[in-house]
């Protein structure tokens, strides 16, 4: 039985158990860690399961599971982003029209419909999202929040932070570098949590 199983057969669990949004799996010395996201009452990533979810997922996996695995379930961590993003525009397209056509770009981007936990975020395919928005000419620079506490999750993103403090550590992309991406877990999954706040757009 390999990970991929674990996973895949996790999704085929009958809806009368319970439905993990997303669900993470990995091994690590014959325990099988299985970590789950749901969906709060406004959609947004939840990782607060209940315990019975959890007892749920481990006893189904118990009639798959291989002799010597010991299968542990445990909520997934939610990692929240938030953008700014200075941009040069033409002089054609009204500069409200730039600003929501590249929110509406990130925000496209970033749903966490299109993601699974422990998926990479390639910036530079976000990037040419940003830069085909009609008037968007160059992005000079990105700054990425990590958002915690509060409205958001407590949990850090575990890449190292150009500033770190209490509520916003900050991850600034390096545009002339061509391997920036934000690295996912196998128990972590990415959100932008308020997209109409946490996305900043600059016209430079």
């Amino acid at each position: 039985v390999t990970i991929k199983d674990y996973q895949s057969r996790i999704t085929l669990m009958p809806g009368k158990f319970g439905i993990p949004f997303r669900v993470g799996v990995w091994e690590e010395r014959n325990k099988v860690n299985v970590s789950i996201i749901g969906l709060d009452e406004a959609g947004k990533l939840n990782n607060s399961s209940t315990s019975t979810l959890k007892q749920n997922i481990a006893e189904y996996l118990a009639d798959y599971r291989m002799m010597n695995d010991y299968v542990v379930t445990k909520d997934g961590k939610v990692i929240n982003l938030a953008f700014t993003v200075k941009i040069y525009k033409d002089k054609i397209t009204p500069i409200g029209d730039v600003i929501a056509g590249v929110i509406g770009a990130i925000s496209e981007y970033m749903d966490i419909n299109k993601w699974d936990m422990g998926d990479n975020i390639y910036l530079s395919q976000l990037i040419e999202n940003i830069n085909n928005v009609a008037g968007v000419y160059n992005i000079p620079d990105i700054q990425i929040f990590n958002k915690k506490n509060g409205d958001y999750s407590i949990n850090p993103i575990t890449q190292k932070l150009l500033i770190d403090d209490p509520t916003d550590g900050i991850f600034m992309v390096d545009l002339n570098d061509s391997d920036y991406t934000l690295f996912g877990q196998p128990n972590s999954m990415f959100e932008i949590k308020f997209p109409e706040k946490d996305i900043k757009v600059l016209i430079a």
